[in-house]
């Protein structure tokens, strides 16, 4: 009988805020490059499909896939570290209970923590 590991939620916070940053500066990009997600797909070699299951809460893009959107932008993403904030306190951010048009519509104020413009 295989034995299930817990998996520690700060792992999973820290998965789940990453996968949501990464979201929300796509859609930036789409919004303020007047890029279409058909258009952005084209320019990147995916699917439409696939351009949608990574907005998606399930999505898991990897690493090159974030930087071959990016790029069809005409842009390219850093990645550096931080100290990790106290963990015990640390909570997931919520899922967006939003539309990812209301984001490009300005329909939605949205506040980050950390992030570098």
């Amino acid at each position: 009988m295989r034995q299930e590991k817990k998996i520690d939620p700060a792992v999973i916070a820290a998965e789940e805020n990453l996968l949501i940053d990464f979201q929300f500066l796509l859609q930036e990009l789409i919004s303020s490059k007047n890029v279409s997600r058909t258009e952005l797909a084209e320019l990147a070699g995916l699917s439409k499909a696939r351009l949608s299951q990574i907005f998606s809460a399930e999505a898991n893009p990897t690493v090159k896939t974030m930087a071959r959107l990016a790029h069809a932008m005409g842009e390219r993403i850093d990645i550096s570290r931080k100290k990790e904030e106290k963990l015990e306190a640390r909570q997931p951010r919520p899922r967006h209970s939003f539309g990812w048009d209301d984001v490009a519509n300005d329909n939605v104020t949205i506040l980050y923590g950390n992030v570098a413009a």
